[in-house]
Order: structure tokens, then sequence, then C-alpha cells
């Protein structure tokens, strides 16, 4: 795979290109739905021909990868959750389109920031079959190294979101659950116990002592949980499915008002024809000459006239 880069006056662009002859053949058609679709999450990609060969450029412009701004800066709490959140959403929306998430590059070098607001672009190479379990683990170790560790809980939460991907056929939504359980203030246990131990803190013995009220709370608080998650988890589809409708309204409203255009200009055209045809049949070619440049203005007019109206109906 080489990667280069691309600048012109106003845009900038990352260009991929797969030597791997049965991934670009099996990856024509991802090409293509990446091609054509703003897909949230991802960088935007075009695919560019030189020599019959097939290169992907995706637009970094105004973004830095995240490698080059972890060099200056420590990654926050926040960040961290921003960013698995923003992961997730862009995996449930590959899926929307029948994406693999093997195409996913999770190198820190590749992955695209906007320094101001940290939103996050990441790059889906088409035909990509890499193992996204193994690439996501290994990301994450980079960035355990990469976080605040003067803020407890920001290393509390990335280390039990790497320790968990350690873990044989781990899923996104075990991930997941993590990031929802921190949120309440409640890391989990292996991540608490690590915490812990770094601290040389023991505690052992204090969740043997409790009442009936202590084990009341408990219990509470693990429904709490539960409704957190699923609340989380339901609401990212439903947040991208009303975008993905509004968009496919608004691709649906522009090939009406196409279509109708093209009718309507087709008709006007087609009047003036005729009205050519008659004044030529009555009254013969010269008078046709001489009515020319009336009937080219009048047609030109017309034409203005019937393109105005049919997109003020169909708006």
């Amino acid at each position: 795979m080489k990667i280069s880069y691309i600048r012109e006056m106003k845009r900038s662009y990352l260009t991929i290109e797969t030597e791997d002859e049965e991934q670009r053949e099996k990856g024509a058609w991802e090409a293509g739905m990446l091609e054509q679709n703003r897909i949230r999450g991802l960088l935007p990609m075009r695919v560019r021909y030189e020599e019959g060969r097939e290169i992907y450029c995706y637009d970094i412009t105004s973004r830095q990868p995240l490698e080059r701004i972890l060099e200056t800066h420590t990654m926050t709490r926040e960040q961290v959750r921003s960013l698995f959140w923003q992961l997730y959403r862009a995996l449930e929306e590959m899926e929307k389109y029948l994406l693999e998430s093997g195409g996913i590059l999770l190198k820190p070098e590749l992955i695209y920031a906007e320094p101001e607001r940290f939103e996050i672009g990441f790059c889906a190479v088409p035909g990509g079959k890499g193992d996204f379990a193994a690439e996501l683990s290994h990301f994450l170790q980079y960035l355990l190294k990469h976080v605040d560790h003067r803020d407890k809980d920001c290393v509390v939460l990335a280390y039990g979101l790497y320790q968990e991907s350690l873990k044989e056929n781990y899923g996104i939504e075990d991930l997941v659950k993590i990031v929802a359980e921190e949120k309440t203030g409640r890391p989990p246990q292996e991540a608490g116990q690590k915490a812990e131990r770094i601290k040389g803190i023991q505690k052992t013995g204090e969740d043997e002592v409790r009442n009936t009220s202590g084990t009341l709370q408990k219990a509470e608080g693990r429904s709490n949980k539960t409704a957190l998650l699923r609340q989380t988890s339901t609401d990212l589809p439903q947040e991208a499915a009303g975008q993905t409708e509004l968009c496919e309204k608004k691709r649906q409203s522009e090939k009406n008002i196409g279509k109708q255009l093209l009718k309507r200009m087709a008709a006007t055209a087609g009047m003036f024809s005729l009205i050519s045809l008659g004044i030529w049949f009555l009254r013969g070619i010269e008078t046709l000459l001489n009515l020319s440049f009336y009937l080219v203005i009048g047609a030109a007019a017309a034409e203005v006239f019937t393109i105005l109206a049919v997109i003020f109906w169909e708006r």
C-alpha cells in the first residue's frame, strides 16, 4: 500500500494506492459507495485514475494526524470518550452502507482530527480485509501511552478499554459497556483494581461489610448502568438512521426536480420548433429568417421561465 500526499491551492489530500490486484477488484463496489456518499465519521474520498491505476484520494483539509497532535498534547478523559464514540458511530454508518470494518486504518498517522473541535475522520480503504479487533487493541495500547497520567479517571478508562481488548473474541459492544459505565463515575472492576494497584490502596473488606440498604443501592446502581447502556446503544443508531433518511429524501427530491426540468424544457423546445415550422410552411423561409432573432430570444426566455417555475413548484 503506497501512501502519499497532494497539496492543491485550497485542498489537501492523502492518497492511497493498493498494490493487491485482488483487493482492488473486490473493493470496486466499496469504492463507488465511498465516493458517492458522505459517510459520517469517514474522510471524504474520491477515486483518481492515472495510467490505468486507481488512486484513492482522501480530503484532509484543515485536519491534522492524531500522531502529530499527541506529540505536544496528552489526551483527556473526555477526548478518549469522544474518540471512541466517533469510532463507534463510524462503524454504525459503515454497516448501513454494507462496508466492512476491516477497511478502517487505525494507525495514528492515518487518523485525522480537526484540532479545535476534535472531530475525527477515519480512513476506510475499499476492499480492506484487516483484523479490526487486533488493530483496535494495538491502537488502544498506543492511546494508553498518550493519556494524561495525572488524571486518574482518564488512566482508568484507557486501561479498562485496553484490558478488555486483550480478551479473546471481544466485541465493540464490550467496549461500549465500559465507556457507558465510566460515565456514571463507577469504573469497571478490572480498571478499578489497576488504579488501586497504582495508588497502593488496599480496600479489602469494604465490599464485604455491607448492610441491607447498601446491597439495595448496589443493585440500583447496576440497574442504572444497564439503562444507560441501553439508552446509549439505542440513541446512536436512531440518530444516524434519521440523518440517512433525511439525506435520502433530499437526493430523491433533487432527482424529481431534474426529471421535471428535462421534460418541461423538452416540451418548450418542441413548441418553438413547431412554431418555426408553421411560419416556414405558411409564410416561407424568408419570413422565418427575419423572425429568427425574436424566436431565439423567446425560446430562451421561455426556457428560463420553465426552469424557475419547476424549481419553485418542487421546492
